[in-house]
């Protein structure tokens, strides 16, 4: 049985069309780059089929090699954070969470990216960090609207404040 996600494919906030999987996606709005394809194609590739960790090298590799896609950088994080690599995804978005090409996909990659950078410091334990990060992550999904991110980061932020100090929290 094959697995199909439906991605939007966003312009201005206008649906377009819709996507089979993120490979398809990222060949139609992508920040493509001959330096960096053969890299993206083969992450996106190996994290459908669930070699986490790796998918995750790959796609660091593409942004080593100039790739400033969000989608790639979030879709990094989650590997590493799925694959219990977290220091990863922390490294990952330090390094190349500015300068992306924010634009691309319509605008609606910012907040995901600050939410995998809140999770991933919650589980390397840098609650503060974490706390200052899905703080950013609600107020990002209160401009949005977006209720369903909303909630989730809330949700993080209560574990980060019940791991910094569960007596209150409690």
């Amino acid at each position: 049985r094959k697995r199909t996600l439906e991605l939007p494919g966003l312009n201005m906030g206008r649906i377009l069309a819709t996507y089979p999987n993120h490979l398809a996606l990222y060949a139609h709005q992508g920040h493509r780059g001959s330096k960096w394809d053969g890299s993206v194609f083969e992450g996106l590739k190996l994290r459908t089929l669930e070699f986490r960790v790796t998918a995750g090298q790959k796609l660091s590799a593409a942004m080593e090699a100039g790739c400033r896609d969000p989608m790639i950088l979030g879709i990094a994080q989650e590997a590493f954070l799925d694959g219990s690599a977290p220091e990863e995804a922390v490294a990952l978005c330090k390094r190349f969470g500015e300068g992306l090409e924010m634009k691309r996909y319509g605008g609606q990659k910012a907040m995901p990216i600050a939410f995998q950078l809140g999770r991933a410091l919650v589980q390397t334990g840098d609650i503060p960090g974490a706390i200052k990060q899905l703080e950013k992550v609600v107020q990002l999904a209160v401009e949005a609207g977006n209720k369903h991110a909303h909630g989730a980061a809330l949700c993080e932020l209560g574990l980060a404040l019940m791991d910094k100090n569960l007596e209150k929290a409690v």
